[in-house]
């Protein structure tokens, strides 16, 4: 079982990738299911609602707080409403300091130390950001989900 850190970090690192690709969209609306009483349900059918629930071994409580918890270490920003519906996620962006945690795993030992605590994923010492991304979103890669 993947803990909160390596599903957050495989969050970070999917979005890392689209918007790479320019297909983080801010139209990106993810909806979780929260009737009073029942647990958090993500109800998004899209590929990208599919995507990021593999991301969390298919558990809709496990992606809502990966989402959060980048939302709270300042990695990625996204706007939060409430309703009877549920709970709706939107404008999901990646923040400069998401992007320098990444990327800094390529400038030394120290940012790829931090990268390490923060996330719970491992290096290999010659690690570059496309070779991070093969081995940690490799099956989703290889099932064409991104």
């Amino acid at each position: 079982m993947k803990t909160l850190k390596q599903i957050a970090g495989d969050l970070l690192l999917y979005f890392y990738k689209l918007q790479r690709q320019d297909k983080l969209e801010v139209s990106h609306v993810i909806v979780f299911d929260n009737y009073p009483g029942e647990n958090i349900n993500l109800n998004d059918k899209s590929e990208f609602g599919k995507t990021i629930l593999n991301l969390a071994d298919n558990s809709s409580i496990d992606t809502y707080n990966g989402l959060k918890y980048l939302e709270e270490k300042s990695f990625i920003n996204f706007k939060e409403d409430g309703s009877n519906a549920g709970i709706l996620l939107h404008g999901l962006s990646i923040t400069a300091y998401g992007i320098d945690i990444i990327e800094g795993i390529e400038g030394g030992e120290k940012e790829k130390n931090e990268f390490h605590v923060v996330f719970n994923i491992k290096l290999a010492e010659n690690i570059n950001i496309e070779s991070l991304i093969k081995a940690e979103l490799g099956s989703l890669i290889k099932a064409s989900l991104i």
